[in-house]
């Protein structure tokens, strides 16, 4: 009853760019590997179950970036649907862990959220849910000049976290042959 999802990348990027006004290698080499393994099943007739693990891996060499920089990142993650009745229930939580050459950290974020029909074509809901966002190479290291403008380099960015809430009501609508939803 277990459904098995093994799914991989790999991105070589070679770009040769130099800028002819100022004479400066804008060029990039770069190698990504992504895999992702996820295990799904539906349990019984209102509960579906959805794990697995994601990894990637980024080396970039360019003197947009100050030579050779890499990350890495991976993630476990679990999330599940139920339905009861007239209700809908959505919930999962994910651990992402990051590493930017030596800075690392790790965080969980957790998402939740609902539906239930009101009535034929009426659904109240609601959502919550965490998002976290860490630096690129390129925003912690790219360093050139464009025209008249400097770009400078932040090796000390952080990471970015967040939240989202949200209720409504999604109302659907027929017109003759058009169906809409407000």
């Amino acid at each position: 009853g277990w459904k098995h999802l093994l799914q991989g990348r790999y991105l070589n990027v070679s770009n040769e760019v130099l800028q002819v006004s100022t004479n400066v290698s804008q060029s990039n080499y770069s190698d990504l590997v992504f895999g992702e393994y996820q295990v799904s099943r539906q349990v019984n007739s209102r509960i579906h179950l959805i794990a697995g693990i994601t990894g990637s891996f980024v080396k970039s060499n360019s003197p947009l970036y100050q030579g050779i920089q890499t990350s890495n990142n991976g993630a476990a993650y679990v999330q599940t649907t139920m339905k009861a009745g007239k209700w809908n229930l959505d919930a999962g939580m994910r651990y992402e862990r990051y590493r930017l050459n030596k800075y690392k950290e790790g965080k969980p974020v957790v998402r939740a959220g609902f539906s239930r029909e009101l009535t034929k074509a009426t659904f109240l809901r609601a959502s919550f849910g965490q998002g976290y966002r860490f630096p690129t190479i390129a925003e912690s290291y790219v360093s050139t000049i464009v025209g008249p403008l400097k770009i400078f380099p932040n090796n000390e960015l952080k990471s970015e976290t967040g939240w989202n809430a949200e209720i409504g009501v999604k109302q659907g609508l027929r017109i003759g042959r058009i169906n809409a939803i407000v």
